[in-house]
């Protein structure tokens, strides 16, 4: 299976008053998204489920995910907004057989913490629109190279 947990694009501030929930994207965040659905295009032939984060920036992260690859299917877990490490976990084992190729849009600190616990990765920073590309296998065991790709560093290999 190959998993791709990628954090939201650059989220906007323009309007101070804006809850958390409603924020957009800024310029820079959707700038980055063309770059974001390339290096998808460049690990993948197709992707089979996208699951996404409730929260307006993480739809649009999301949307320009699902136009790029219009045969997978797409759900949005509410859930995934304040989930810590272990519900994301969770809510990830539910979905494991629903598909070889899983993209999922999320928010820090939990992507960060999990890509440091679950994958064991020394990563310092988790920006936006940052991805992780995880082989592995049903039983949730790492079987192959974690990928990082940044917009601002492009890829590397963490373990």
């Amino acid at each position: 299976m190959e998993l791709i947990l990628l954090r939201h694009a650059k989220s906007s501030w323009e309007e101070p008053y804006q809850s958390d929930w409603h924020r957009g994207l800024n310029p820079r965040g959707v700038k980055a998204l063309p770059k974001v659905v390339a290096q998808l295009h460049r690990w993948l032939s197709g992707v089979d489920l996208i699951v996404a984060s409730d929260a307006c920036r993480a739809q649009l992260t999301a949307e320009a995910v699902s136009q790029a690859f219009p045969s997978a299917r797409y759900e949005t877990l509410p859930q995934l907004y304040r989930a810590d490490c272990e519900e994301f976990m969770a809510l990830l084992k539910q979905f494991w057989c629903e598909g070889e190729v899983q993209v999922w849009v999320g928010h820090n600190p939990t992507l960060e913490l999990l890509v440091r616990r679950w994958l064991g990765c020394p990563v310092e920073t988790f920006p936006t629109a940052a991805m992780v590309r995880v082989s592995c296998n049903r039983a949730g065991d790492i079987d192959g190279p974690v990928r990082l790709w940044t917009v601002k560093g492009g890829e590397c290999q963490l373990i």
